[in-house]
């Protein structure tokens, strides 16, 4: 079993309590990136050695590319060493400065990624990795009231030892999942994960290559030459920040989940992440979205993010927090994006703004840019207002006296 260990978190303590309200520079890693043009045969091994790569279309954010976004996009297939890196990559939220730790939360549950980019000075040269955020929801205490029990997956998927790769892959596929318990006829015997079958592959094709020559298929392998014969466990009533702690210190993703002598669940990182989104009692801005289509719905939670940020910067600006702000996304012929935007400030105060651009991130740009040139006028225009009644008050006055 886990012991509940005493754990801190190596860097700044006080670097992990501003998360609650922002994100520093000190927690995240600095990571290459590369044109969507490049060919993967440039990429793969910065991909190796990194939690991700950044790629940039234009010189502009497109989307990430890791180990795991290239086994899903050629679903365990060899990559295509001239194959542009941008057409496997994915396009996953932006966060910035100013982006909270729960907001960073959602971010990796919707979007199921290991890392988010992040954006200083108008630069994604970094990026926030998923342990970090586990930290920090051990050390802000988000994960103390959580048993494993509410958080772990049930009941268990089992296999049995005797099976091979390519049967344990297909139940993998078939229900969504990427582990499964190992049994020896009625006694557990271990775990067999997606990243283990992943990893045995290509050991044996690597240790064994005459068989290159001859008909071999490693899918037909023995699930027990490559399973974890002895994987951590965790008690189902145990608090889930003891089993944050254990997989962050063990450098692992799931923890088994026992009851007595018996596997009852699978408790991992992503679980924790969405147990978090479900238990935490969140104000959801007013941000609505409209427009999007079936080839650009995936730009929604960067735009939500652009949205979101828009706001922060317009309350400081005027002092009033903004009671909601629209978007409206036409796609017009010629490539073109067409948005149409407005911010309610209050007191029946509304600003609108339209513009286009070649892309998604140009034409919010650009809508942004007039939003808030429409706010600043506005905001202006009242304080006219303001002062030209001062100014016949202090009239009226100083004629009384009189």
């Amino acid at each position: 079993m886990v012991p509940a260990a005493n754990w801190r978190l190596a860097k700044s303590g006080d670097c992990i309590a501003e998360m609650r309200d922002r994100i520093p520079i000190d927690l995240t890693t600095e990571v290459p990136a590369f044109d969507y043009n490049t060919p993967m045969t440039s990429v793969i091994n910065a991909v190796r050695q990194n939690p991700c790569v950044i790629i940039l279309k234009g010189g502009e954010y497109y989307g990430i590319l890791d180990t795991r976004v290239i086994y899903r996009a050629r679903q365990g297939l060899k990559v295509q060493k001239l194959e542009k890196a941008g057409k496997i990559a994915i396009r996953v939220p932006k966060i910035t400065p100013t982006t909270t730790i729960y907001d960073a939360v959602y971010y990796l549950y919707k979007s199921r990624v290991k890392t988010l980019p992040y954006v200083t000075d108008g630069k994604p040269t970094r990026v926030l990795d998923r342990v970090t955020v586990i930290k920090a929801l051990i050390s802000i205490g988000a994960l103390n009231d959580i048993k494993v029990a509410d958080a772990m997956t049930t009941p268990v998927l089992a296999i049995d030892i005797n099976a091979n790769v390519a049967q344990a892959r297909t139940v993998m596929r078939d229900n969504g999942v990427n582990r499964l318990v190992v049994v020896d006829g009625d006694k557990y015997a271990g775990i067999i994960t997606q990243h283990d079958i992943t990893l045995g592959q290509t050991v044996m094709q690597d240790r064994r290559p005459e068989f290159k020559m001859r008909t071999y298929n490693s899918a037909n392998a023995s699930i027990k030459s490559i399973m974890v014969g002895s994987p951590a466990e965790i008690d189902s009533g145990a608090p889930l920040a003891d089993a944050a702690r254990a997989m962050v210190e063990r450098s692992i993703s799931s923890l088994v989940v026992m009851s007595g002598e018996k596997p009852v669940g699978i408790v991992t990182l992503h679980n924790i992440i969405e147990s978090v989104v479900a238990s935490r009692e969140t104000v959801v801005r007013n941000i609505f979205i409209s427009g999007l289509d079936s080839s650009t719905y995936e730009y929604e939670d960067d735009i939500r993010e652009e949205l979101r940020q828009f706001m922060d910067k317009i309350g400081k600006l005027i002092q009033i927090e903004p009671e909601y702000v629209t978007l409206h996304v036409k796609k017009l012929r010629g490539r073109l994006y067409e948005m149409y935007a407005r911010i309610s400030l209050g007191n029946k105060s509304m600003v609108n703004a339209n513009e286009t651009g070649y892309t998604i991130d140009e034409a919010l740009k650009k809508t942004l840019e007039r939003l808030k040139k429409g706010v600043t006028k506005a905001k202006e225009q009242k304080m006219r207002i303001r002062k030209i009644g001062v100014g016949k008050e202090g009239m009226e006055e100083s004629g009384d006296e009189e």
